[in-house]
């Protein structure tokens, strides 16, 4: 009797709850503005049923709690966000507050919804929230726990997963409200998500959509593919997939029209662009296609040279939108793209047994083979350069030798260069000081360079004097490797700290400081997906094995390093000896957080299955990066091993050294590339003690010849410096001045601002940012989204004290009379005059100081383009600068040549 009064009960709560949803569909129908649907009845009914909602999740989940669920998340969250869509052209700022304050008040009630449904079902979240007080919070709570059947269990773990996803939207709908923060809380509840149950796409489409302007759509076709390799895709993610490829057809023509740049962000979205071009062809692949490969084969070799050219810049100064470098996130989604596009050939293949499937197969293979050895030189070359491991290094103007050259041993310099380095060390440039800006550029460029002229001068002279008492001192000791740890932060107490080197001017980094490079800003996590693909898949690794052959120089090299970094660290961190790899019986039992994320990926569970991936310990960095260390040595260990892998031969280990060798066989002769504990310089960032070094080959000659040949080489260092500062004298007089004023007009800021952030970043200009470039960037937010980055740039960088970028008064700017002004309804032509008044004011202001830039004016107007000007742009600013930028970042780059 009572189980039928109680569901009686439920049943009348949710007819009530159907007729609150129509009423309030009803009042979203009928209002015309945002106002109508925050009155005080419609927010007692909205309230009433988020109330009849919460009761009904509790009290009757299996019968009607997703039924709840749906009305309670569209009938008062969702059909306000597209209401707002619809009419955000006539939506006012305190509509839009309201309903920012409604959508905060969204996520409270939710996280009341996990936190109440936890602690009724017994489900534990400590591990999924652990930056939250969660076990305080389920005390706190009201409701009692009550005993559950199994099917309630699963209901409730699911309910979960969808709560996280709609704090994720919430989020995500904040953020398109362009409340500041919330872009980076939709990505953690959506992680959350994943993390709860990934075998459901659907978090995965939901954060494509909140990155396809990111990296030029590749983050969206990342997330959208790993969408639809879920058990459990979402039904819209092919489509949405499908748009951002027709979306990068277009920015592709358009980049094949646009003439080549050297640009590194131009060289970037080049490279993106094409493999984009190739995810789409294999993605949507017709197996019934004979010449597909045919036609694939140009576009492959040209993707392979862009990628190559990609890897090679430096990083420096960028926006998620406009990425200048390839970032570690960037190649890691690149290959974890390319897995999935192996596994969907190879599933075609199998299901139409199409004819040329194999030549399919095999061209993908190798174009990821050779993905893989392009990032496995560029982390080599990266590691070389981050940890400054290099045999001579430049620092503070001074070269740093060779350890066992000593201060004794030094001569000293002549007085005539310790008087030119005092003089120097005075003309330094304080950029910190608006007024010494771009004014004695040449005089400090020209004595940099003859300080490190005469410093690699005096660099020669040591070495040949000391040459014949230290022959052997080029040779580097494995424990001189100049690896230190630090006290501060340390993690492992109490711990031994790293011997470091006997001389204190080698580079030195902390291990923290390296193993935190490893885990999140190297392409060693890449390298390891790749590692972990190969030995979950062995007849890959037999198909590519002759092509592996070709590749393996290069890879032991890299995988040597790495064991001279890890003989490192365990001498300083004892601690992390229970994850080093001993051989290749070695399993990896703890997930890295890339392990987590590619967990659901059919090819990669080979690997995975020794991972606990349900492990209670949670790994700090340094464990993480070592980790990531130890799984490639592993791998190599595994292909090393005939018995695992008989196609792939030559590479052995030695486990007296430590350390891997390869045997490339040539007529029937084998030559060994790596030599056991043999390191020169031009091959590793290690060199390690070894009597048959290649720098005792002056053993042989006679003391005359040796002598002779010390003086010719002075001789040319002196001829060669002296042509090659001539030379920038010359380019330096003739590079291009620029004024120290920049004024930047609202369009500039929309397409260019990432060149912006590296003029700022530059500190050569005063970054002047007026008035009715702010308003014309606040009117514009609603509708271009890279408006609204602009203005949280700059308020980001003024509330940090940027003293680059300056805001003038409305008193600074003076008339441009008796020159006639438009009319105020001609805005544009308006503004424009507006913005000449701030330039008129900065040119005659700094008068004075015009003698000093060679009569060149003291500010320069940057625009987009001149078709939104007025026709007579140019001939009204006869007295101020005024270029494009495309125009500007020509002369900038000639000038950053001209004095580098």
């Amino acid at each position: 009797m009572k189980r039928s009064t109680k569901g009686t009960a439920n049943t009348r709560l949710i007819r009530e709850v159907i007729e609150l949803a129509k009423e309030l569909d009803g009042v979203i129908s009928g209002a015309k503005t945002l106002r109508h649907v925050f009155t005080e009845s419609v927010i007692k009914t909205r309230d009433r049923m988020k109330e009849l909602c919460e009761d009904i999740l509790y009290s009757s989940p299996i019968e009607f709690g997703r039924k709840a669920e749906d009305f309670l998340w569209k009938r008062c969250f969702h059909d306000l966000m597209l209401f707002y869509k619809r009419n955000k052209k006539r939506m006012s700022l305190s509509e839009i507050s309201l309903l920012q304050i409604h959508l905060t008040a969204g996520l409270g009630l939710y996280y009341s919804l996990l936190l109440g449904l936890s602690k009724q079902y017994s489900i534990g979240i400590q591990n999924l929230m652990p930056y939250i007080c969660v076990e305080q919070s389920i005390e706190e709570f009201s409701r009692e726990t009550q005993p559950n059947s199994h099917e309630l269990n699963g209901w409730a773990r699911n309910a979960i997963h969808r709560i996280l996803i709609c704090m994720g939207d919430l989020a995500r709908y904040l953020y398109d409200l362009e409340a500041m923060g919330y872009r980076e809380l939709a990505i953690r509840f959506y992680d959350l998500a994943l993390i709860w149950d990934l075998d459901i796409g659907m978090p995965f489409n939901q954060l494509g959509t909140l990155s396809e302007s990111n990296n030029y759509g590749l983050d969206s076709v990342y997330y959208y593919m790993r969408c639809l390799t879920c058990d459990k895709p979402f039904e819209g993610a092919e489509n949405n997939l499908r748009r951002v490829f027709e979306c990068n057809e277009k920015r592709f023509n358009e980049l094949r029209e646009r003439p080549s740049a050297d640009e590194s962000y131009k060289v970037v979205e080049r490279s993106i662009l094409l493999f984009l071009k190739l995810s789409n062809e294999y993605w949507f692949i017709n197996p019934s296609d004979n010449q597909f490969n045919k036609n694939i084969l140009p576009l492959l070799q040209e993707i392979l040279h862009s990628l190559n050219t990609s890897f090679s810049l430096q990083p420096k100064l960028s926006t998620e939108q406009m990425p200048t470098y390839i970032t570690p996130m960037t190649a890691f989604e690149m290959s974890v793209i390319t897995l999935m596009l192996v596994d969907r050939i190879q599933e075609l293949e199998e299901r139409k047994n199409s004819s040329n499937g194999n030549e399919m197969v095999s061209l993908i293979l190798t174009f990821s083979l050779n993905y893989l050895m392009s990032v496995v030189a560029s982390s080599h070359q990266s590691m070389r350069n981050k940890l400054g491991l290099d045999s001579f290094k430049l620092t503070n103007g001074l070269t740093s030798m060779s350890p066992s050259v000593s201060k004794e041993n030094t001569p000293d310099l002549s007085p005539r260069r310790v008087l030119s380095r005092l003089r120097r060390r005075k003309a330094a440039i304080n950029y910190d000081d608006k007024n010494a800006l771009s004014l004695d550029d040449d005089d400090s460029e020209l004595s940099q360079l003859e300080d490190t002229a005469l410093s690699t001068i005096d660099c020669l002279e040591i070495g040949s004097d000391l040459s014949d008492s230290n022959e052997g001192s080029d040779s580097y000791d494995i424990n001189d490797v100049t690896i230190i740890s630090s006290d501060e932060d340390n993690p492992y107490p109490n711990k031994p700290i790293g011997t470091g080197t006997k001389h204190s001017d080698a580079p030195v980094m902390p291990i923290e400081d390296v193993l935190n490079y490893v885990l999140n800003d190297s392409y060693l996590p890449t390298i390891k997906v790749y590692c972990d693909w190969f030995r979950s898949n062995p007849n890959i690794l037999a198909l590519i094995s002759s092509q592996l052959q070709l590749c393996f120089e290069e890879f032991i090299n890299f995988v040597n390093t790495l064991l001279n970094i890890e003989h490192k660290i365990l001498q300083s961190f004892p601690n992390l000896s229970e994850f080093k790899c001993f051989g290749v019986h070695w399993d990896q039992r703890y997930p890295l957080t890339s392990d987590l994320s590619l967990s659901n990926i059919e090819s990669l569970k080979t690997s995975f299955k020794t991972i606990h991936f349900d492990s209670q310990r949670v790994l700090n960095n340094c464990e993480k990066g070592f980790l990531c260390i130890e799984a490639i040595i592993a791998f190599t260990h595994f292909i090393s091993d005939s018995n695992y892998c008989p196609n792939v031969y030559g590479i052995t280990y030695d486990s007296t050294e430590n350390r891997f060798s390869y045997n490339s066989y040539s007529n029937g002769t084998p030559f060994n590339f790596f030599a056991a504990n043999t390191w020169t310089e031009d091959n590793s960032i290690f060199v390690s003690s070894n009597p048959l070094s290649v720098n005792n080959t002056e053993d042989n000659e006679t003391v005359d010849d040796s002598k002779r040949q010390k003086k010719f080489m002075r001789n040319m260092a002196h001829l060669w410096l002296r042509a090659e500062v001539n030379q920038l004298e010359k380019d330096i007089s003739y590079s291009p001045q620029l004024p120290p004023y920049m004024v930047l007009d609202s369009s500039a800021y929309c397409q260019h601002l990432g060149f912006i952030k590296e003029l700022t970043h530059s500190k050569r200009f005063i970054i002047v940012v007026p008035k009715i470039v702010l308003s014309s960037l606040d009117q514009m937010k609603k509708t271009n989204a890279f408006a609204r980055e602009a203005i949280r740039w700059l308020e980001e960088e003024l509330r940090h004290g940027n003293r680059v970028i300056k805001c003038p008064k409305d008193t600074e700017r003076k008339s441009l009379s008796p020159m006639k002004y438009p009319k105020r309804k001609e805005k544009e032509a308006f503004d424009y005059y507006e913005l000449l008044e701030y330039c008129n004011h900065l040119n005659e202001n700094t008068k004075t100081d015009r003698k000093l830039m060679n009569g060149l004016p003291m500010v320069s107007l940057l625009t987009h383009s001149f078709d939104k000007l007025p026709a007579n742009a140019e001939a009204v600013a006869k007295s101020i600068h005024i270029e494009t930028v495309d125009s500007f970042i020509t002369k900038w780059q000639n000038s950053v040549k001209a004095i580098t």
